[in-house]
């Protein structure tokens, strides 16, 4: 048989046309719910026209949707394989391959991935580049490439000069819009909360625009009482949403969620709706946008240095850029060791971050850690079973065994924080540090043991423990991460007087001072709209600290 005969014979057009069909049909039982028949339809589609890259995304998704990454990620691998230039597909696949902490395929995507964004390909969520290699020149490129492709046109935006003319004299309160899907028992929510109740209502109307589920839980229900309007938009589409933030004369529209993170909607800030417009919080990164004016920071988030990398104009808070509810509730009594399956005796080393953070240089760190202080335990967050075994098997095969892995399973959120009492550091993640999970280990009482890195995302953590009093957890190199930590490890004496300062202290610390961060916060507020009212261009600014009057 000649090797002409040996190759599979090319699809046939009618089967080409058959395979999209069938693959169309999985789309739409996908779609009802019915993933079964939806893989079936995949399936044949793939028997039909296996050189269709289509069905091996679709069969990925449900993979991925069922927790089964290492299926997942062999099927986009196929269909990569079909569709080389793919640049959404292979940024999917280096999220997962975080995500599910399978490191023999991260480095090598990675590579590919970060040469398609400085090609400036399209399609590329910033997002997924974040716990990369990525620089903030990279960040900063592939945010502009992205928000380039989706920019709507000129004539579609939103126009605002007549409304400056009608503003009177600046005597009526300034309308903040606040842009989020997130307005439910989520991480962002548990650092707002409290900001949206102590907004001056004498000088801000505060307005909520929400996109996203309406959970009904007691967070939803907080929030819905902190706002003057809360203004459900996730029913219309982009231009249809930014009508009605229009419309409603906004004043200053905040995006909490940056544009780029999972169920983000840029496309909605994307028409200016606001004169005014900021990225805050929920992204840790610039947003890249002609359409968005300031970002907001602090100065050890943006050193001025890095302010080029940031096409929005830095507004540097005087403490730290996060806020933070002091209402958070920490469940009592505190579970005991035994409850979360931890030791009694041992040195707990912690992360509770998402296991995306988590890379393999970092973990070989904790691995040298465990190592050298004998007895001590890794106390992991537990997200899926697969990444568990990742975990454990990379533990293994550098000489660690499981039984010093200990997984902590989802949690209410005050459980959540009343458990972290149980540890003895928290150990952060870089190129991404820990962030709500961060502040959380703070207001537990728990230390956090950070490395500041050379973009937002990682920067947070040290952001927050300067804040918080604490720059001597803040590590500069990797080899001062690992000294710092196994010090702490062999002396808890040391470890424990840290949480006791952090007891003693939190009360008057900066970074739990809602109040002062509201002031601060609000006078940010106030230059920007005098700002846009005089007709100036948007500038950086750091704002000079404004505390609230001792009650």
């Amino acid at each position: 048989m000649t090797q002409a005969q040996q190759q599979p014979a090319s699809p046939t057009a009618a089967q080409n046309q058959e395979a999209r069909a069938r693959c169309d049909r999985g789309i739409e039982l996908h779609r009802q719910g019915k993933t079964g028949e939806a893989a079936a339809e995949y399936a044949a589609a793939i028997a039909l026209d296996p050189e269709l890259a289509a069905p091996y995304i679709n069969l990925g998704l449900l993979a991925q949707k069922s927790e089964l990454p290492d299926k997942a990620l062999a099927l986009y691998a196929q269909a990569f394989a079909l569709q080389p230039d793919n640049p959404p597909l292979l940024a999917e696949m280096v999220l997962l391959a975080q995500k599910a902490c399978i490191w023999d395929k991260t480095d090598a995507l990675e590579a590919l991935l970060l040469d398609m964004v400085r090609r400036k390909r399209e399609g590329i969520v910033p997002f997924t580049i974040l716990g990369t290699a990525a620089t903030a020149a990279d960040q900063l490129l592939a945010a502009q490439t992205f928000c380039r492709a989706i920019a709507p046109p000129e004539k579609d935006l939103f126009r605002h000069d007549k409304r400056r003319a009608s503003v009177e004299n600046g005597s009526k309160k300034i309308k903040i819009g606040y842009l989020s899907s997130d307005y439910r028992s989520h991480a962002t929510a548990h650092l707002m909360a409290e900001l949206f109740e102590r907004h001056d209502r004498a000088r801000f109307h505060i307005a909520a625009y929400s996109y996203g589920q309406n959970a009904e839980d007691a967070m939803r229900q907080r929030l819905v009482a902190a706002f003057d309007d809360f203004t459900e938009v996730g029913h219309l589409d982009d231009r249809a949403a930014a009508q009605k933030i229009y419309d409603d004369d906004v004043d200053i529209l905040v995006d909490l969620k940056g544009g780029f993170t999972p169920g983000a909607r840029i496309g909605i800030a994307a028409f200016r709706p606001a004169p005014v417009q900021v990225n805050f919080l929920g992204y840790p990164g610039t947003m890249g946008a002609d359409f968005i004016d300031y970002i907001i920071a602090d100065r050890f988030i943006i050193p001025e240095s890095h302010e080029k990398f940031y096409s929005e104009k830095t507004v540097c808070l005087p403490n730290s850029y996060q806020p933070n509810d002091t209402r958070r509730q920490i469940a009592t009594p505190t579970p005991s060791r035994a409850d979360c399956g931890l030791p009694e005796g041992a040195f707990v080393f912690c992360c509770l971050s998402a296991a995306y953070k988590i890379t393999p240089d970092v973990f070989a760190i904790w691995m040298n850690l465990l190592e050298k202080a004998p007895g001590s335990v890794l106390w992991l967050f537990e997200s899926i079973p697969s990444v568990k075994n990742s975990i454990l098997q990379a533990a293994q095969s550098r000489g660690i065994g499981a039984e010093r892995i200990v997984f902590a399973p989802r949690a209410a959120p005050a459980q959540h924080l009343a458990r972290q009492k149980c540890a003895d550091l928290f150990l952060d993640t870089l190129p991404v540090n820990a962030h709500t999970t961060a502040s959380d280990a703070l207001w537990a009482g728990l230390p956090v043991l950070t490395r500041a890195g050379e973009t937002f995302a990682g920067r947070v953590a040290g952001s927050l423990l300067s804040a918080a009093g604490f720059p001597e957890l803040i590590a500069k190199t990797p080899e001062e991460y690992e000294s710092v930590a196994l010090r702490l490890a062999r002396n808890p004496a040391q470890c424990a007087a840290l949480r006791e300062k952090i007891e003693k202290t939190r009360a008057q610390m900066p970074l739990f001072d809602i109040a002062r961060y509201a002031k601060n916060l609000e006078s940010a507020y106030q230059t920007m709209w005098t700002a846009w009212r005089a007709k100036e261009q948007p500038r950086a600014f750091t704002v000079a600290e404004e505390r609230p009057p001792a009650s």
